[in-house]
């Protein structure tokens, strides 16, 4: 029968291989982002100029499908930081969704939401100067 310095020595074994192998994986995921930000970011800042490097940054992790909280943790800023970024993104790119600024970010026109008064394409909100 092992006894419980065994069973310690072996869970802590465990933990040490389980550690290695979680830090390989954030590290190819990493790798993976990098490239991918390198891939789209040119795209990106062509299609709207006016994004600052941080809103290029933030707007390529989601382009990739990460949630905030995990474009957060990789940029190392707060998740209402990144919120904040998103705002002043769907601001800039005239968005009103995710799914709208990946769509630009990728080159596609999103379709665009026009005003019953006046036709025009703007934000959902109708203009109450319209």
């Amino acid at each position: 029968m092992p006894s419980p310095q065994d069973d310690f020595h072996r869970a802590l074994a465990r933990a040490l291989e389980l550690q290695r192998l979680a830090s390989e994986a954030w590290n190819q995921v990493h790798r993976i982002l990098e490239t991918r930000q390198q891939d789209v970011a040119p795209s990106a800042a062509s299609s709207a100029p006016s994004l600052t490097p941080r809103e290029t940054q933030v707007i390529t992790l989601m382009g990739t499908g990460m949630p905030n909280r995990s474009i957060a943790r990789h940029l190392h800023i707060s998740e209402r930081t990144v919120k904040s970024h998103l705002h002043s993104i769907f601001n800039k790119l005239g968005v009103t969704t995710r799914g709208e600024a990946a769509a630009q970010l990728n080159g596609n026109s999103p379709p665009r939401w026009l005003c019953p008064r006046c036709s025009a394409a703007h934000r959902r909100t109708i203009d109450r100067s319209c």
